[in-house]
C-alpha cells in the first residue's frame, strides 16, 4: 500500500511537470508556472518522506501489531540476526483472559508467524530462548485447581511457533518464572521468584533443567526481606550469575537495591551482594562481555534528581582458586553422578565502571546489546523526553555517539535489543496509545530512526556506587513440577506501519549531539541531493520556458521550419563567437607589447628621476612607488 502511494505521487509530479512546462509555453504568466513548479517540489518531498517508511534494507521502519485490547511484549531472541522471536501475552487473540503469544519477524519488519498458547484461565510469559529444536518460553499461569495461586508455566516451541510440549512448576503460593538462559550442556537455566515456603513476601529461585526438558534441581535463595531475579546468564566456570531486586529489612525500614548473586554449577552460593545507595536500585538485565567481565543495565535514584536513571555498569569475577573440589552431576538425571569435578574458588566482585543516563524526569534502562564496534547500545523508557522508548549508543570508550527517542508521545518501553546481520539494530518493545500494542522498529547503525535525536544527561558514578555483602541461605525450594495441556494456534492480528506517525525528523538522519548546523546540512544535501537538485532543475527549465515561449510555441507548431532557423542561428553564434576570439587573441598580444614597453620605462624610472623642483635625482627601490610615477607621468 505504501509502495503504491509513492508510485501516485511520482506518477502526480511528472504529469504536473509537463503541465508546467506546457504552461509556460502557452504564456498563462509566471506566477502560474511558479505555483505549479512549487506543488512539483511538495510532491517530490512527499515522495522522499513516504519512501523513507518504505520496509527497504538499510531503511528505518517501525510496526505495531495488536487489537483493540492489550497486547504485549516482554521477551525475545535471536539466532542468526535475519529472524527475531517474542514472547508476551495477548487479551485480544486468546482462548481464556489472556493468553501466551509468539511472534517471529524478519529483517524487514515482515511477520512471519504469530501464535497463542493458552486456555480458559490466565497465562502469560516474560522471556523466551532459542535451543537446538526450536524454542523455550517461561511465565505463569492461574490454574482452576489452586485458585489464589499461580504457578511457573514452560512451554516448548518449534521453529513455526506451534506448541510442542509445556509444563508447570510450583507449590502453594504465587510463583513466577522472569528469566531463561541457555546452558552449555544443551539445557537451560531459569529464575524468577516463589512465595511458597517464603517468610517475607517472596524468595529468588534458581532451577535448572535438563537437555530433555526435565528438572534437574530447584533452589531458594533466603535473605532477610525479599528478592525477585530478574535475569542470569552462565558464566565461564559453569556457575550463574543472576541480577534482579532485592528489598532488604533495615530498621523496620525498607531498602531496595540492585541484586547481584553468583551461583556455583550446582546451585550453591558463592556471593549474595547488594548495589545501591540510599534510595532504590534496579539491575534488569545481564549480558556476558568476556573474560569475566559482565555488563549489567538497570536503574537508579542515588546519583541526581529525585528521579530514576538509567544506570548501565561492569562488573568483574575475580576467582582465587583453592584446593578444595566440588562435584558436578552428569547428564543421566542422577543427582549422585560424579561426572566432573572443579576446583573451589574464592570468588569476589569488583565493580569496573559505572554510568548513568537521564534527564529531569524517571528514565529507566531495561535492555543492553554488545554491539560490533566494541561499544553497547541500552535502551528503556523515557519520561524526559515524552514518555517514549530511548536508545543510547556507546563507543568503546564510553562515548555517547548519539541518543534517540522513539514513539508517538504515548508511553513506550522496550523489552528486547538485537543486533542484525547487517549490523543495524532491533528494538522490540509495548506502545501505549490508544490501548496497549506490541512494536518492533529498526535502528540504522548510524542512528537513523523512526524518532528525533535527544541529548541525555550522562555522569560516572563509580566512585559513588558501593558493593556490600548481605547475609543469604540457599536451600532447596520445595517446588514441584507437573504437566498440562493448552491450545496452541495460529493467528492473524492486526499490523501498522507507524514509522510516518512518530515524531521523526525529514532530513534523514537525525542530528548527533555534536553535529553543527553547517554539518547537518550538509549531510542533508548529501543524503538527499538527487530530489533536490530535480526540483531546481525543475523550477529552472519552467522559468526558461516561459521566457523563451514564442519560440517554443513556434517550433511546436512547425518543427522543420524552426529547426532550420536554429541551425542557422547557431551557424551565427558560431562565427559570433569566433570572431570575439580572433579579438581577443589580437587584444592580448597588444597587452604584451604594451607589458614589454612599461618594463622599460620602469627600469628607467628606477634608476633616475629628476625632480621638478630641483636638479636633485631620487632613486626608487620600490616597485609600487616607481608604477606610480610612472602613471602620474603618463
Amino acid at each position: 500500500m505504501k509502495r503504491m502511494r509513492v508510485q501516485a505521487l511520482l506518477y502526480i509530479s511528472c504529469l504536473l511537470s509537463s503541465s508546467s512546462f506546457f504552461t509556460a509555453i502557452e504564456g498563462k504568466g509566471f506566477l502560474t508556472c511558479y505555483g505549479q513548479s512549487c506543488v512539483v517540489a511538495t510532491l517530490l518531498l512527499s515522495t522522499m518522506w513516504s519512501g523513507r517508511s518504505v520496509d527497504a534494507p538499510g531503511r528505518p521502519w517501525a510496526k505495531i501489531i495488536g487489537g483493540s485490547k492489550e497486547d504485549r511484549l516482554y521477551g525475545g531472541v535471536t539466532g542468526d540476526g535475519k529472524r527475531f522471536t517474542y514472547a508476551g501475552s495477548t487479551k485480544n487473540y486468546g482462548q481464556g483472559e489472556s493468553d501466551c503469544l509468539f511472534i517471529q519477524h524478519n529483517i524487514t519488519g515482515d511477520v512471519e508467524w504469530v501464535t497463542t498458547f493458552g486456555g480458559e484461565s490466565y497465562e502469560h510469559v516474560y522471556d523466551i530462548i532459542e535451543k537446538d529444536d526450536g524454542f523455550v518460553a517461561t511465565g505463569y499461569t492461574i490454574v482452576k485447581d489452586r485458585p489464589g495461586s499461580a504457578e511457573i508455566l514452560l512451554v516448548g516451541l518449534n521453529r513455526t511457533g506451534s506448541a510442542t510440549w509445556s509444563t508447570l512448576l510450583g507449590g502453594s503460593g504465587w510463583e513466577l518464572g522472569r528469566a531463561l538462559t541457555p546452558t552449555a550442556d544443551g539445557g537451560f537455566a531459569m529464575t524468577g521468584y516463589t512465595s511458597t515456603g517464603s517468610i517475607y513476601r517472596h524468595d529468588l529461585f534458581l532451577a535448572k533443567y535438563w537437555a530433555n526438558n526435565s528438572l534437574a534441581w530447584v533452589q531458594r535463595l533466603r535473605i532477610t526481606g525479599s528478592a525477585v531475579g530478574y535475569d542470569l546468564i552462565q558464566t565461564e566456570d559453569m556457575g550463574y550469575l543472576v541480577v534482579g531486586k532485592v528489598d532488604l529489612l533495615v530498621n523496620s525500614s525498607t531498602e531496595t537495591h540492585m541484586l547481584v548473586a553468583k551461583f556455583n554449577a550446582t546451585g550453591g552460593q558463592v556471593f549474595t551482594k547488594a548495589i545501591g545507595g540510599e534510595r532504590s536500585d534496579v539491575a534488569t538485565q545481564v549480558v556476558w562481555k568476556g573474560d569475566n567481565a559482565f555488563l549489567v543495565v538497570g536503574m537508579t535514584k542515588n546519583y541526581g534528581v529525585k528521579a530514576y536513571e538509567a544506570l548501565v555498569l561492569q562488573l568483574d569475577i575475580i576467582e582465587q582458586v583453592m584446593a578444595e573440589n566440588i562435584t558436578i552431576p552428569d547428564a543421566n538425571l542422577s543427582s549422585n553422578g560424579t561426572s566432573d569435578t572443579v576446583p573451589w574458588a574464592n570468588t569476589t566482585m569488583d565493580i569496573v565502571w559505572a554510568e548513568t543516563i537521564g534527564g529531569k524526569l524517571h528514565d529507566t534502562g531495561r535492555v543492553l546489546v554488545l554491539t560490533p564496534d566494541g561499544g553497547f547500545l541500552v535502551s528503556g523508557q523515557s519520561e524526559t523526553y515524552s514518555n517514549e522508548l530511548f536508545v543510547a549508543k556507546y563507543g568503546a570508550g564510553l562515548n555517547l555517539q548519539w541518543a534517540r527517542s522513539i514513539g508517538s508521545n504515548a508511553e513506550t518501553v522496550s523489552i528486547a535489543l538485537f543486533v542484525t546481520d547487517e549490523d543495524d539494530y532491533i528494538v522490540g518493545g509495548t506502545v501505549n496509545n490508544v490501548e496497549k500494542s506490541m512494536l518492533f522498529t529498526r535502528v540504522v547503525a548510524n542512528g537513523s530512526t523512526c524518532g528525533v535525536a535527544i541529548k541525555p544527561k550522562t555522569r560516572d558514578v563509580v566512585d559513588r556506587l558501593t558493593a556490600r555483602d548481605i547475609q543469604a541461605v540457599v536451600e532447596p525450594a520445595g517446588l514441584t513440577a507437573r504437566s498440562i495441556t493448552l491450545t496452541s494456534q495460529n493467528i492473524s492480528p492486526r499490523i501498522s506501519d507507524v514509522c510516518e506517525d512518530f515524531r521523526f525528523e525529514i532530513s534523514g538522519p537525525p542530528a548527533t549531539p555534536e553535529e553543527t548546523i553547517i554539518q547537518r546540512a550538509a549531510r542533508t544535501f548529501k543524503e538527499y541531493w538527487i530530489p533536490i537538485v530535480s526540483v531546481l532543475g525543475l523550477f529552472t527549465i519552467s522559468c526558461l520556458a516561459y521566457k523563451y515561449r514564442v519560440q517554443l510555441k513556434a517550433f511546436y507548431k512547425d518543427p522543420k521550419t524552426q529547426l532550420k532557423k536554429m541551425k542557422a542561428f547557431f551557424k551565427r553564434a558560431r562565427e559570433q563567437l569566433k570572431e570575439r576570439v580572433n579579438k581577443l587573441v589580437e587584444r592580448c598580444k597588444k597587452r604584451k607589447k604594451l607589458n614589454n614597453s612599461e618594463e622599460i620605462e620602469l627600469e628607467e624610472v628606477q634608476e633616475t628621476q629628476e625632480n621638478k623642483t630641483g636638479n636633485k635625482v631620487h632613486v626608487f627601490t620600490s616597485d609600487r612607488q616607481a608604477m606610480t610615477l610612472l602613471y602620474m607621468k603618463r
